[in-house]
């Protein structure tokens, strides 16, 4: 198989347009932001830098740094704070 041949692509849509796994999932926390403002994402470079992939590139802007935040490289500080969010009524979106 050659890399063109493994390109990450989503199955067809209904519409008949092809959606990459990338896209996919920024709509899906795109849609998931829109909905319910109690939802916010972070993960480790998902504001500025656009997350791995890009899989997050623009939501910052859209949705401003209270709602996608970057965490540091630290697995445990992050569950601690969606922990912590939770308790507090907000909805974690991460990125793994």
């Amino acid at each position: 198989m050659t890399r063109a041949e493994a390109k990450a692509v989503a199955p067809t849509s209904p519409g008949g347009t092809q959606t990459t796994y990338r896209e996919a999932l920024r709509e899906a926390h795109r849609d998931a932001l829109t909905r319910d403002p109690r939802v916010f994402l972070m993960g480790e470079d998902v504001g500025r830098y656009g997350g791995s992939f890009a899989v997050s590139l623009g939501l910052l802007e859209e949705f401003g740094p209270e709602r996608i935040r970057d965490t540091p490289l630290s697995e445990s500080a992050f569950t601690g704070a969606g922990i912590g969010a939770a308790l507090g009524g907000c909805v974690r979106s991460s990125r793994s």
